[in-house]
């Protein structure tokens, strides 16, 4: 029984670990969201910025590495609307949770 505990912590840990983020993760490129829409980021600095391609407008600014996680600002498109955001980066696929209040919001934008 304990040994069966012991393998489950094990293998609970790895798959943390595995999925943390990285100082080293480069969200720089095209992203396609689910509505269609391509957005550019770039790096300047140890910050990226996103904006969406054909409009140029801002979606995303000043994500930063801090605590161990990537950090910054989304907008809603079309408004000044803006929220906190976390982003998460997994093979082609970029995971950005809106926090605004008590609310929250995850959306995934796919590498082009």
């Amino acid at each position: 029984m304990k040994k069966r505990i012991m393998i489950s912590i094990m293998l609970m840990m790895v798959s943390v670990l595995s999925f943390s983020q990285k100082i080293t993760d480069d969200f720089s490129g095209k992203w396609k969201t689910s509505e269609g829409k391509v957005i550019l980021i770039t790096k300047s600095g140890n910050a990226f910025t996103g904006a969406i391609e054909e409009s140029k407008e801002t979606i995303i600014e000043n994500v930063h590495f801090t605590d161990g996680q990537w950090k910054g600002k989304i907008f809603k498109p079309g408004s000044s609307t803006k929220a906190d955001c976390e982003l998460v980066m997994q093979d082609n696929k970029l995971t950005i949770t809106a926090r605004k209040m008590t609310f929250s919001k995850t959306i995934v934008w796919i590498k082009l």
